[in-house]
């Protein structure tokens, strides 16, 4: 929020509420509004994050039928599970511009309208051309509403806490995950495979109706109701003309990510050790129950126990990332100003990328497996908490490191990866399961991670170094951008410690 631009308005801004009316006590800042409707508001956000990440996965659980109820190949088959990710690339690049013009609430409510019409139409699918471009809407559709709930953790919450909620943006997302296999699978085994979109739409309908009680939190959408009101206010928003918002829109949300994706040495690191991480997750659930059930000859139930071990890897990661967020500002190392390091943020990744690692050399290099039930649902657990940490703390830094516009190109590019990954690393994961021995597998998985392993230790020592060199640091004095982010920073600081000290 631009405070230097607002402060030229002729009108304060604790005067004006939501709607854009008067209000004499009514905070405009979403980080003053009270504790509880800060909460409820974080919750409603990530009701459709769930319900979308649902959707996506619990189609896995009829992939194995698809080549003979629809006659087409296993990749295809496949790719009807991955597709949805490849549909929410494009999210994060032009979601925030979206957000900042038209405010966020409007345009999350039209998304997800969109994307319950898509999954309505799911039911009636019944050739694999049809499946596969539903099932892309629903990325297209449903990637912008994950987007905006982080846009609404960030604005709600203080930067302080970055690790705090991107943890629980991660952990809503694993759990939607992997409820989506094991209520899908009971769906499919009890109903049949219509009840899938059946049940995935009865979860996106109370999606939408909590979503009408979401505040806006767009502090833009706010003050140009404010403007519209009264025309005697000298405006600091204008609406740009067609042709000059499609070229802003290009350069900065597209064009300015994809080349920081190729450019920027941390944005590329980061972004690969983020592509293998979605790889592995997601590959998982088209490729575990095959490895499990004709591998390792798990029953239905211990099968079902492994995406439980998600559950469980998932709410550990969160647990130790609040924790290393609350300990890193408390007791953490420090800079030559006295405040915690930014490199503090890293922690997490570091112990992440050493258990992910040896969960897979551990599982691959099982003996016997069909005796070690435990020891492979143990690995799922640390594999799945070295995966989120790995994500929590990466983002997390990249987000404090940059300066604020480079950081939101940064973080775009780094999504942008994630999710290709994603979409495309389960296409393969059939036939890799099916025709490589179990070591093998394992042991290149494995392989990969530990190439990748170095990555948070480098930015650890050298990340401050490495990133005021790229002159894009919130700490180069020589970057005026930054210096000048740093006074509205500190000027919200301000507002926040007077409303607190009231």
């Amino acid at each position: 929020m631009k405070i230097k631009k607002i402060r030229k308005t002729n009108f304060p801004l604790s005067e004006f509420c939501e709607d854009g009316k008067k209000a004499d006590d009514s905070p405009v800042l979403p980080r003053q509004w009270l504790l509880w409707k800060k909460v409820t508001t974080s919750m409603f956000s990530l009701f459709p994050v769930a319900t979308i990440m649902y959707t996506t996965t619990s189609l896995s659980t009829a992939v194995p039928t698809f080549p003979a109820l629809f006659a087409t190949s296993k990749t295809l088959a496949s790719l009807s599970f991955s597709i949805p990710f490849l549909g929410m690339t494009s999210a994060p690049l032009y979601t925030p511009y979206l957000s900042e013009r038209f405010g966020r609430k409007p345009v999350l409510l039209l998304y997800f309208f969109l994307y319950v019409a898509v999954v309505i139409g799911l039911t009636f699918a019944n050739t694999i051309p049809q499946l596969l471009l539903l099932r892309f809407l629903i990325g297209l559709l449903g990637g912008p509403c994950i987007v905006m709930a982080e846009g609404t953790l960030s604005q709600l919450w203080s930067p302080k806490r970055r690790m705090t909620y991107y943890a629980v943006l991660s952990f809503t997302q694993y759990v939607g995950a992997a409820a989506g296999w094991l209520v899908g699978v009971v769906v499919l085994q009890v109903l049949g495979l219509p009840y899938l979109s059946i049940t995935a739409l009865l979860y996106a309908s109370l999606s939408l109706g909590i979503l009408l009680f979401v505040p806006e939190t767009c502090a833009r959408k706010i003050l140009k109701k404010h403007m519209e009101l009264d025309e005697d206010v000298e405006g600091w928003w204008r609406p740009a003309a067609l042709w000059a918002m499609g070229v802003e829109l290009v350069r900065d949300s597209i064009l300015k990510p994809l080349w920081m994706l190729v450019r920027d040495p941390i944005v590329i690191v980061c972004s690969l050790y983020l592509a293998l991480n979605y790889a592995i997750v997601f590959q998982f659930f088209i490729s575990g129950p095959l490895l499990l059930r004709d591998k390792y000859g798990f029953t239905f139930a211990q099968t079902s126990l492994a995406f439980v071990g998600m559950l469980v890897g998932s709410m550990l990661s969160l647990t130790f990332n609040i924790l290393v967020d609350f300990l890193g500002a408390w007791k953490g190392p420090r800079d030559a100003h006295g405040k915690p390091r930014m490199e503090n943020r890293l922690l997490p990744a570091l112990t992440g990328g050493i258990m992910l690692s040896s969960a897979l050399f551990a599982v691959g290099f099982t003996v016997n497996a069909r005796d070690n039930v435990k020891l492979v649902l143990t690995g799922i657990v640390i594999l799945t908490w070295g995966t989120m940490d790995i994500l929590v703390s990466l983002v997390s830094y990249v987000s404090d490191a940059y300066s604020r516009q480079h950081a939101m190109t940064a973080i775009t590019a780094m999504a942008f990866a994630r999710y290709f990954s994603a979409g495309i690393m389960p296409v393969f994961a059939m036939k890799f399961a099916e025709n490589l021995p179990t070591k093998v597998l394992f042991a290149g998985y494995g392989g990969m991670t530990l190439v990748m392993l170095p990555v948070p230790f480098v930015l650890f020592y050298y990340g401050e170094r490495l990133i005021q060199r790229s002159g894009v640091s919130c700490r180069d004095p020589n970057n005026n951008q930054s210096r000048r982010e740093k006074e509205e920073d500190s000027d919200v600081d301000e507002i926040m410690d007077e409303k607190e000290r009231n």
